[in-house]
């Protein structure tokens, strides 16, 4: 598998894990994933996944990159050291690689937050602090905050939704912070719908994502892979960018893992990057 430098540490972790948010009755799908080399795993308090996860690892742990995320309106002191201990325990673990704030948090000083989460790593309960859904501003209100580098930000990011190109991307460049993308491959399914009753935002990003699809099903045939594979390697080409793409089934995790194999000309970037530009 294909591995990534994980922000300034000396930690590697693979450039396509594994996001859980549809893994609640099966945890088996998640231990093939991390069998088939999907060893970074991502879940969150508000998944209501963890238990499964826990379960999934029980016996591999120490094959595995866990991270994990707490709710927002869970980050005044008293409530960090109570969610990363419920964390803890529905994983059955006793320490957690990385620990991320799931989203910024106005109502709550970022202070008070980070002091707690720089506890939890002095403590040995967590390894590293990341971030997730939080722009260049907040991001460098949480470090200014923290004595414990801020690792990774995880954020939506695929061909059709490339805003974090603008300055998310080359800031996290610059100071050496993991890009983790959720939904990589991106939704760009045909529908059948009549378009006369829906909004014109709506066809029009429909229209986008019709194109996108007919591009990457295009590439696909030229090299022999599916189209997914295709969005997927090109979300991971950065070097600062890694994925968790969900998967419902290991014939669907191999079929991830197998994007990294791909090396896309510069004409076919171009033309998949043509259709929405940063």
């Amino acid at each position: 598998m294909y591995t990534k430098q994980l922000g300034d540490t000396k930690i590697k972790i693979p450039a396509i894990g594994l996001g859980t948010s549809l893994f609640i009755e099966d945890p088996s799908i998640i231990t093939a994933g991390i069998e088939l080399g999907a060893t970074h795993i991502d879940t969150a308090e508000s998944y209501g996944t963890e238990p499964a996860v826990g379960k999934a690892i029980k016996n591999i742990r120490d094959k595995v990159f866990l991270s994990t995320k707490i709710s927002p309106k869970n980050f005044s002191q008293e409530n960090v050291f109570e969610a990363a201990n419920n964390s803890l325990k529905n994983l059955n673990v006793n320490h957690i690689d990385l620990y991320q704030l799931h989203a910024y948090n106005d109502e709550i000083p970022i202070e008070e937050t980070m002091e707690s989460m720089n506890s939890l790593v002095d403590q040995g309960k967590i390894r590293f602090i990341g971030v997730s859904n939080f722009n260049v501003q907040q991001l460098q209100r949480a470090q200014k905050a923290s004595k414990h580098k801020i690792v990774s930000n995880q954020v939506i990011y695929n061909l059709s939704d490339r805003e974090i190109e603008k300055e998310l991307i080359p800031f996290c460049e610059k100071n050496k912070i993991t890009i983790i993308a959720y939904t990589p491959i991106g939704k760009f399914g045909f529908s059948n719908e009549q378009n006369g009753e829906r909004k014109r935002s709506e066809i029009g990003n429909q229209d986008i994502s019709f194109k996108i699809r007919k591009i990457l099903n295009s590439i696909g045939d030229e090299i022999g892979k599916t189209w997914a594979q295709v969005a997927l390697n090109w979300c991971v080409i950065n070097p600062q960018v890694v994925a968790i793409p969900k998967a419902s089934s290991k014939e669907r995790i191999l079929e991830n893992l197998e994007s990294t194999n791909i090396q896309l000309s510069d004409s076919q970037i171009n033309l998949l990057e043509s259709v929405v530009p940063k």
